[in-house]
């Protein structure tokens, strides 16, 4: 599954990609702060919600910087 995109991922790893404790990760899904899916009694969340989180975070100035840095670069097709 190495070669695969993963659209959702385990409780662990979404802690893991947020650099959160498992527990963190635990309350914020069960507050609702980060959607979550039921699949087979195992609790997922999208790889998305976790991107739509941190960039939530972000302070509204780092994110037009980081927008204005994007729109400078290109998607590099763009570029070449």
């Amino acid at each position: 599954m190495d070669d695969k995109v993963k659209v959702a991922v385990g409780l662990e790893e979404a802690a893991e990609r947020l650099s959160i404790g498992n527990s963190l990760m635990r309350r914020l899904v069960a507050e609702g702060e980060i959607p979550s899916i039921k699949v087979a009694g195992r609790t997922l969340v999208p790889v998305k919600a976790l991107e739509a989180y941190a960039l939530g975070k972000l302070d509204p100035a780092v994110l037009a910087m980081c927008a204005r840095v994007e729109q400078t670069l290109g998607t590099g097709a763009e570029a070449a």
